[in-house]
């Protein structure tokens, strides 16, 4: 270079780059459209609700009134009434209902 000689800043290929980098708001909103939809169609295969977690807890229902029934027969020397209700989701001892479906 020589003295007094003006010096020229080019912008280099970096500067142009950066002005590029990152995303737009249409790239993010598609994104992010695409996941809702990738997360609701694995959300329909997740079952609600967990059959044989019902199924043991009204099992553990119906022996658990069960023994209450034997222990107050016992106790009070008489028979105790015991029944499925018509519908099959209940158990009845004397004049208690007891649901078996989700409380």
């Amino acid at each position: 270079m020589h003295a007094g000689s003006p010096v020229v800043v080019r912008p280099t290929a970096g500067v142009s780059r950066d002005r590029r980098a990152g995303f737009t708001l249409i790239e993010v909103i598609v994104v992010l459209v695409i996941l809702g939809l990738a997360l609701s169609i694995v959300a329909s295969f997740i079952p609600r609700r967990n059959v044989t977690l019902e199924l043991e807890s009204a099992t553990g229902r119906a022996v658990g009134m069960m023994r209450i029934a034997r222990a107050r027969a016992i106790a009070e020397s008489r028979p105790i009434p015991f029944q499925v209700t018509p519908d099959g989701h209940g158990l009845r001892m004397d004049a208690e209902l007891v649901g078996l479906g989700p409380d």
